[in-house]
């Protein structure tokens, strides 16, 4: 039981410090590249989804390395899938002018296809 919980808190936590950093390097050209008036830009968006998956596999990879066993292994991430989730809802509720409903929901199937990936790889 510990392992799993284990797994859930190092897997979010890996993947939140993977898209903050990936956030940095986005952002680093200064953001007035990537808005459009009030909104983000096309071009943020896509790197942010990107960015959502490549969080996404690498919170499922630690999740992974604590548990590799089937059940266990996808409640683990399952759980890191849905703090994501949660953690993008909480942004989008922080800035509801910078991101739509249908933006966010694109965002969060980022996360499960980079959630997905991993988790089909190893349990395959």
């Amino acid at each position: 039981m510990f392992t799993a919980f284990a797994g859930i808190v190092f897997g979010y936590l890996a993947a939140i410090t993977v898209h903050i950093l990936l956030g940095l390097l986005i952002a680093r050209e200064g953001r007035g590249v990537l808005t459009d008036g009030a909104r983000m830009s096309r071009a943020y968006y896509t790197q942010l989804g990107l960015s959502w998956v490549v969080a996404g596999a690498a919170g499922a990879c630690v999740g992974l390395i604590f548990l590799s066993e089937l059940p266990m292994a996808a409640i683990t991430l399952t759980a890191i899938a849905a703090l994501l989730c949660f953690a993008m809802i909480r942004a989008r509720n922080k800035a509801p002018h910078q991101q739509t409903a249908g933006d966010t929901l694109l965002l969060m199937l980022c996360v499960l296809v980079g959630t997905a990936v991993p988790a089909y790889l190893q349990l395959s």
